[in-house]
Order: structure tokens, then C-alpha cells, then sequence
């Protein structure tokens, strides 16, 4: 053999990785998006032993309570309007819809914030959360902050910005973990942890409204009410449909913590919160970086090439299950890990946390992928699918409270049921990705 033929294949290599991750690639963008992303939430985890000896596990809970409480009303912001933007066919129509989502956000912010008088104290009450009664009026400040930052990040997708939505994504660490240390220090418990979420989860809207209003203002130019009208119009199905699935996506993720308020008590609910900070939410950010990337890529080829999409669906799957490997294997080590790093009172979080593997490895998956549906517009399936998901929660939760389950058996089989769903979930979005495909080859040759 030459001396050559090595040289020959590491040069091919080198060229291959290049082609790869050449500016504006897929795999490039999901680079930026999740490396920046994964860097984020690092930070994040490393500020999480100092807040555990700051904030106790009752404080805790009450976070996890108005997390989940903004989750369910946070997807009404902007009707799951702020969807259409990155298939939008036009820039035109896109911006008619970006500002479509701000006016519908603050109508929706004002609308609840005159509801808190009368509506607070039944929350309180649903909740078991007395803790909370003081920092209602958070709720329609995250909640207007929350719909503000999506609506603008989705425009980023459409732009393929992912540089600017990981600084956002750094920016929101930072300060979600600085504003929670600092305000803990400062003796404002558990005002801090409340600050620092709304902080964590809206951080960049400046850096990403410039992109929108310098970068792209001409799209902007000459907009009405009758073009907004219009845009309201031809996405309806949005509202009608993707705003319910989304109700229910978002009662999937934040049921949980509410039941296990209900039934076994904050301390418990404030330890299943620290899993998901430390377990679940960087899973899930990167998850939704990846799904960023997805998403716009996805479109921009079932609109251009439709018979790449089902290719880029399963390279995708294969990359994400080797990647989602590495939560899966800090879940199963977080029952000897949790209560050297977090202090003895949070080591029977570890034990959350090891059961919980099979939902967080799923979850990472195939959640990314879920957004072929949006492509497709057929908001009808995921809605189908996530109220099943929704209902199993139900039921889950529900015999816990009536036959008086353990949170280590609750939670197991909570992780199976959804496991099971997300495996169903990807058999439904692969035929997606196949049909859009077929389909739009067939319209081409009417």
C-alpha cells in the first residue's frame, strides 16, 4: 500500500467534515444551536449546589408550582400563532404574523392580570400552594415575557439566526441563575427562584427584536390591520387546533409537579423539580435546539425538495438516539451522585431521577422530530397525540391519589406511559415525513 493512500483517505475525511458543517448546514446550525445551548445549561447546573443550600426543598416547590401554573396559560400568549412564522410562505406574510402574536400577547397579558383578583385564590387553592399567594402577580409578567421571546425566536428560526438565539440561550443562564443567587443572598426567598425563572426563560428579547426590526424591516413596511387580518385568516387552524394541542403538551410537563404538590407534598414536589432542573430541562433545551434546526430546515426542503425530508428525518433519529445516551446514563448515576453534590436532604431525588430514564431518553428522541406535524399542518394529529398523552397522565396521577402509590412507583410508571407514547409519536411522524414527500411530488404533476 502507498505512502499516499492514508493521506488520500484523512484528506477525504477532513473534506467530508467540512462539507458537513459548512456555514448554513443542518448539521452545522444544530452545532451552534445545541452546542451553545448545552454550554447554557452547564452554567446553569453549576450554579444548582449553590441554590440548594440557599433555597430549601419547600421553596423549591413553590417554584415548581408557578413554573407549571405559567406553562399551562403561557401556550395562550399568542394562540400558537408564532408556529406559522417559520413556514410562512413570505416574508411579508411572517411579519404579519410576528405582530399578529405581540398584539395578541399583550391583550391576553391585560386580560390576566385583571383576572387575578378573583381567579388567584381558586389557583392557591387547585394548587395546595399557600406559598404562592404573594407572587400572583408574576404570573402575567412571565406569561407576557414568555409570549414576547417565542413569537421573536421563531422569527430567528425563520431567518435560520441560531447564532443569535444561543446568545440569547447564554444570556439566559446567566441571568436566571445570577438573578436567583443574588436575591437569595439578599435573604428574598423564594421571590429569587420566581425572578430568576422569568429571567431564564425570556432573556434576548432586545438581541432578537433588533434582528426582527433592523435586519429585516422592509418585511414590516406597509403592514395593516387588513394584512394582519389576513394572516389571522389563513393560519387559523393554528388556534383552532395547535393552541389546544399545545395546552396539552404543556399540561404533560407541568401536571406532574402540580400532582405530586397535591398528593405527596411540596418537599417532594421542590425534589422532583430539582431532577428536572438538573435532568430534564437541559434534555429538553437541547431537544429544543435540535428541533429548532429541524423545524426551519424541514420546511425549507418539503417546500423545495420534498423527497429529502423522510432522509432527513431518520438521520436524524440516529444521531439524536446516540446523543440522548449521555442524560440517560446521568439519570441512572444520579442515586449516588445527588446527595454528595446537592446535600444529604436532596438524595432521594436521585432515586427520582433513575426512574424517570425511559421518559428522558424517549423524550430527547423524539420530541425534536414532533415537529413534522407543523410541516405537514396537521395540527389534528398532534393534537391527537398529545391529548392521549395528557389522558394517561391523568390516569396515572389519578390512581396514585386513590390507591395510595408511592412517588417511586407513581413516578415509574409516568416514565413508561410516556416512553410508550413518544415510540408511538416517531411511527406517526416517520409516515409524516414520508407521505409530505409523495404528496407534494403528486401535486407537482397535477
Amino acid at each position: 500500500m502507498s505512502d499516499t493512500a492514508p493521506q488520500g483517505f484523512y484528506l477525504a475525511r477532513v473534506a467530508a467534515f467540512k462539507r458537513r458543517f459548512r456555514r448554513g448546514s443542518f448539521a452545522r446550525n444544530v452545532a451552534v444551536l445545541a452546542g451553545g445551548t448545552a454550554f447554557s445549561q452547564a452554567l446553569s447546573v453549576l450554579a444548582t449546589p449553590l441554590l440548594t443550600r440557599i433555597y430549601s426543598p419547600e421553596d423549591f416547590g413553590v417554584l415548581a408550582v408557578y413554573t407549571s401554573i405559567l406553562g399551562i396559560i403561557g401556550v395562550f400568549a399568542a394562540l400558537k400563532y408564532d408556529l406559522a412564522i417559520p413556514i410562512a410562505e413570505e416574508d411579508r406574510m411572517a411579519a404579519s404574523v410576528l405582530v399578529l402574536c405581540l398584539g395578541l400577547t399583550l391583550l391576553l397579558t391585560a386580560m390576566l392580570f385583571a383576572s387575578i383578583p378573583s381567579a388567584g385564590p381558586l389557583v392557591i387553592g387547585w394548587a395546595n400552594a399557600p406559598a404562592l399567594s404573594p407572587f400572583l402577580w408574576l404570573l402575567p409578567v412571565g406569561f407576557a415575557f414568555v409570549g414576547t421571546y417565542s413569537a421573536l425566536n421563531y422569527w430567528a428560526i425563520r431567518k435560520q439566526a441560531f447564532g443569535r438565539i444561543t446568545r440569547t440561550r447564554v444570556n439566559q443562564s446567566l441571568g436566571g441563575a445570577g438573578t436567583s443567587l443574588g436575591l437569595g443572598l439578599l435573604g428574598l426567598r423564594p421571590l429569587g427562584l420566581l425572578i430568576g425563572a422569568i429571567v431564564s426563560q425570556s432573556a434576548g428579547i432586545l438581541t432578537l427584536g433588533a434582528l426582527a426590526w433592523k435586519s429585516d424591516r422592509k418585511a414590516f413596511d406597509g403592514l395593516s390591520a387588513a394584512t394582519v387580518r389576513a394572516a389571522a385568516v389563513r393560519y387559523v387552524r393554528f388556534p383552532l387546533l395547535s393552541t389546544w394541542s399545545a395546552a396539552l403538551q404543556s399540561l404533560g410537563a407541568t401536571l406532574p409537579p402540580l400532582a405530586i404538590a397535591g398528593i405527596f407534598g411540596a418537599q417532594r414536589a421542590g425534589m422532583f423539580a430539582l431532577v428536572w432542573k438538573v435532568m430534564g430541562a437541559p434534555s429538553s433545551l437541547i431537544a429544543g435546539a435540535v428541533n429548532s434546526v429541524f423545524l426551519s430546515e424541514a420546511a425549507r426542503l418539503g417546500a423545495n425538495s420534498p423527497g429529502a425530508v423522510r432522509p432527513l428525518f431518520v438521520r436524524t433519529t440516529r444521531r439524536l438516539a446516540l446523543l440522548a445516551l449521555i442524560p440517560a446514563g446521568m439519570c441512572m448515576l444520579s442515586p449516588i451522585a445527588f446527595g454528595p453534590v446537592f446535600g444529604a436532604q436532596w438524595t432521594e431525588a436521585g432515586w427520582y431521577g433513575l426512574v424517570m430514564t425511559p421518559y428522558y431518553y424517549t423524550n430527547l428522541v423524539v420530541w425534536p422530530l414532533m415537529s413534522i406535524m407543523i410541516v405537514a399542518e396537521r395540527q389534528d394529529l398532534r393534537l391527537l397525540v398529545d391529548g392521549t398523552r395528557a389522558l394517561l397522565l391523568v390516569i396515572v396521577f389519578g390512581a396514585a391519589g386513590r390507591l395510595g402509590w408511592s412517588i417511586m412507583v407513581t413516578l415509574a410508571l409516568y416514565s413508561v406511559a410516556m416512553a410508550t407514547m413518544y415510540v408511538i409519536s416517531w411511527r406517526i411522524c416517520y409516515i409524516l415525513a414520508r407521505d409530505i414527500g409523495g404528496q407534494r411530488r403528486c401535486d407537482d404533476a397535477q
